[in-house]
Order: structure tokens, then sequence, then C-alpha cells
């Protein structure tokens, strides 16, 4: 008999389109189950997401300067409760900061002592940042509810407050990066590291597991 716990989550998350309000909802009734649910479907777009600026990193810096150095300040978008942030604090990144649509994650992302702010907010709109923020910027598994059509629309705030240089990491759902990618690659502010995937995205989810709906996931770095 197979004991693992069941989920308790939206049962689809095709249906919740990009209205802000209906998607702070949804997140808000969900609060503290989030975490587990997650992983119960077998989410690992934190821990693969932190790799890769980790790698990207490393490529860039010779092994004196790694040494005892911090990775720099990241902007963990759509952070949920903080599990981006975690694997970003256990891999040097710091000081961190989040935003995310849900009042009830931002409040379990405070509580979880992993950030130096967090702040609610719409990524439909302009970020409420300056320029030139950030070193590094995380977006993992929040652009199924962006509109990426909106100008600006994330990927431009996300150039436009990460610091030259800077890398901007993100996933897009393996059933919608075409428009993600042709959104992408039509600015001019940045350009294309990495490109990884297909990935899983919620193996054991059972809304996907039927549609083998996958992930992937991308590197750029924002011009000098």
């Amino acid at each position: 008999m197979d004991d693992a716990p069941q989920a308790r989550g939206p049962a689809c998350f095709d249906d919740l389109g990009t209205d802000p309000k209906h998607v702070a909802d949804v997140y808000d009734a969900w609060g503290q189950a989030y975490d587990e649910d997650i992983r119960v479907w077998g989410y690992d777009a934190p821990e693969r997401a932190t790799d890769v600026l980790v790698a990207i990193i490393d490529d860039e810096t010779t092994e004196i300067k790694k040494m005892g150095t911090v990775r720099g300040t990241v902007l963990d978008v759509a952070c949920g409760t903080g599990l981006q942030a975690k694997s970003l604090r256990e891999n040097g990144f710091g000081p961190i900061y989040g935003i995310d649509i849900s009042k009830e994650l931002v409040k379990a992302a405070i509580a979880s002592g992993r950030y130096n702010d967090v702040q609610i907010g719409d990524l439909n709109n302009p970020l409420p940042y300056d320029d030139n923020s950030f070193n590094h910027a995380m977006c993992i598994g929040s652009l199924t509810y962006v509109d990426l059509t909106k100008l600006p629309n994330t990927f431009d705030e996300l150039c436009r407050i990460v610091k030259p240089n800077g890398k901007v990491i993100f996933t897009c759902r393996s059933d919608r990066n075409e428009q993600c990618e042709c959104v992408a690659s039509a600015i001019n502010k940045w350009k294309l590291l990495r490109k990884l995937g297909p990935l899983p995205y919620l193996p054991k989810h059972p809304a996907f597991a039927g549609k083998k709906v996958e992930m992937f996931l991308y590197a750029y770095v924002v011009n000098e």
C-alpha cells in the first residue's frame, strides 16, 4: 500500500490564467501546504536553477576568487514560501530579496528567515525596484501566470533591475515555451547563455503525468 502523503493543492494549473486576483486567491488558499504538495509532485526546479547559476558563475571566476566569496544579491521573483532562497543560501548567495503575489506565501517566506526583504507584487506590473539593484534574478515556475504581451513585460523588468553582466534564470513549461522564447529573443537587453530541457516539471502531478508536460530552464546574461 502506498503511504505517500496526498497533495492538497489545486488539481490543475492550466485554468488559472493571468488574472492577478484569481492567481493570488488560489495560492492564498493553498498557503502552508504548498511546500509539501509540490515536493510530493516531484518539483525540484529551485535546486536545478541554483545549480545552473552556480555553474555559470564558477565558469567565469577563478578558484582564488571563489574561495570564501559571497556570490551576490539575488531577487527571487514569485518567491512562494522560500524554496529558491533555501538553495541560494546554501550555495553562498546573499542578500536575497523576494516578491510574490500571494500574501499568504509572502508571510511564509518572511517566516522562513531566508530573505532580507519580501514584498507583495504582481509580475504583470513594473517591479518595485530601482535600476541595477541586483546581481542576479530568478523567476522559477511562475511565467504561466504572466502576460508576456504587455510592454514593458517581466523580461524587460528583469533586465532593468539586474546589473550589467548579471544573470537571469527562469523556467517555462514545455507546452508554453514557444511564446516565451519568442518574446525573450526579441529583447535586445540580454543574451542567452544556456537552455536546458526538456526537464521534469511536476512528474507526479496527476494533471501533468499523462500530458507529458515538462519544463525548459533558461539562463540569460544582461548586456553590459
